[in-house]
């Protein structure tokens, strides 16, 4: 049967719905998700089914590892804080084998006895010899990003391979890559220099949030009049995490989202618009780690709940749900090879491993880079502001990381994350992610 016909027709009718429906702005105001009732619970982590297709292991040895986290940032951050001397690095290896390594110029089994080291994940410790401390490499890496922005090259990134100890440079043209090469030269071992993507600020092009509830994980718009028919354009950033600063409740998102044309940050809820106040403090500037906002929402219904919308990047979780904030774990608590996920409005639930603890963006290091090395991108434009945070528990259970800056697409089906650790919020005034705690 010839079936053509039929298609033309049908491609006529909606040809002609298009026209006859072409929606105009209106002030009506799109619902937000329904309240949190519960967490969404599973017994496989998201990111579960990433690590396994990305590492060649099975789902449950994936999972098995992401439930270790808990006690590997425990160990990472006593490591930091001893600042032993001949420290060079502690990281997590995901293959051939699964590790955790920590690195010494002179390592010595004894110097694992000074760490409370919990059983479960004391079997995967090795020491490791590296060239030279921590501490020579970072101000390395000052002096590097010095000499670079002395060069008159403001968009760069630098990161520490952690393997090697050793510093890596990222310009996006040859050009400049040339440009790098001669203002480090007399560096030894000289820092690596390859052309390829910088991460871009995951906004949309303006924002605006407010409403009768609100938690992590929804978004703001720019206008209270948007196309009902495609309202996305409309969107602006996404939410991280409730929050409060001093007694006064409120809401996180990155420091660079602006407001829309009119000035205002716009926030829709159960089909009417409420406006959020500007934000409270907002930090945000070339030559610094911060990229926060907060913005009070005395008023509204709030609580420690992130809400994901999962576009079957996670087959063991539904449609959209919410996760429960139950505690923080700062910069000082995540190193390379550890689970990242992340909610932002645009991608959704999307899970990857951190590349890289000591990243340079914005012209300052202090930034953490995740990577997703195949599938769906783990940041696009409208996910600026969003929650990052472990891999969630059977009980639905997270600890928040940080908050969404830049990424984007990479090669090869690749992308990549910046987030602001979560503890700079605390650097200079008393803001607190919401937890149960």
């Amino acid at each position: 049967m010839n079936r053509f016909p039929v298609v033309r027709c049908f491609i006529s009718a909606l040809a002609l719905l298009g026209t006859a429906s072409l929606a105009q702005p209106t002030a009506e105001a799109p619902k937000a998700p329904p309240k949190p009732k519960a967490a969404t619970k599973s017994d496989v982590p998201p990111g579960a089914s990433y690590l396994a297709s990305t590492y060649g292991i099975s789902v449950a040895d994936a999972a098995e590892r992401i439930r270790l986290q808990d006690e590997i940032s425990a160990l990472v951050a006593q490591v930091f804080k001893d600042d032993d001397p001949s420290f060079a690095g502690i990281w997590v290896q995901q293959t051939p084998v699964f590790k955790i390594v920590i690195g010494f110029t002179d390592p010595d089994d004894r110097k694992l006895l000074k760490y409370q080291i919990d059983p479960k994940i004391r079997r995967y410790v090795q020491l490791k010899k590296m060239p030279r401390p921590r501490k020579a490499v970072l101000a390395e890496q000052d002096d590097v990003n010095k000499r670079i922005q002395a060069a008159g090259i403001k968009k760069f990134t630098s990161w520490i391979e952690e393997e090697t100890g050793t510093l890596a440079v990222r310009v996006e043209t040859a050009a400049e890559a040339d440009k790098v090469r001669t203002a480090l030269a007399g560096i030894s071992p000289a820092p690596r220099v390859e052309v390829g993507p910088i991460p871009t600020p995951t906004a949309a092009p303006v924002g605006v949030q407010l409403g009768d509830y609100i938690y992590g994980g929804f978004n703001y718009w720019q206008t209270n009049q948007i196309d009902p028919v495609n309202p996305d354009p409309y969107k602006g950033c996404s939410f991280a995490f409730p929050a409060t600063l001093g007694t006064t409740k409120g809401i996180l998102t990155a420091g660079h989202c602006e407001p829309g044309p009119d000035g205002k940050y716009w926030y829709s809820v159960e089909g009417h618009w409420v406006q959020l106040p500007s934000p409270t403090i907002a930090r945000w500037a070339y030559g610094t780690k911060y990229d926060y906002q907060f913005h009070e929402t005395t008023g509204m219904d709030t609580g420690s709940w992130v809400y994901y919308e999962n576009y079957s990047t996670e087959p063991a979780y539904p449609r959209g749900g919410y996760f429960y904030v139950t505690g923080t774990v700062g910069y000082y608590g995540q190193t390379s090879g550890m689970a990242i996920c992340k909610s932002g409005w645009k991608t959704g639930l999307v899970c990857g491993t951190i590349d890289n603890g000591a990243y340079t963006y914005n012209g300052v290091k202090g930034w953490i880079h995740a990577v997703r090395n195949s599938g769906s991108l783990i940041a696009a434009p409208g996910d600026s502001g969003g929650a990052v945070f472990s891999p969630a528990d059977s009980a639905g259970n997270i600890k928040a990381y940080g908050i969404i800056t830049a990424g984007g697409a990479t090669s090869g089906g690749a992308s990549q994350i910046v987030y602001m650790p979560i503890d700079y919020i605390d650097d200079e005034v008393a803001i607190r992610v919401m937890t149960n705690n």
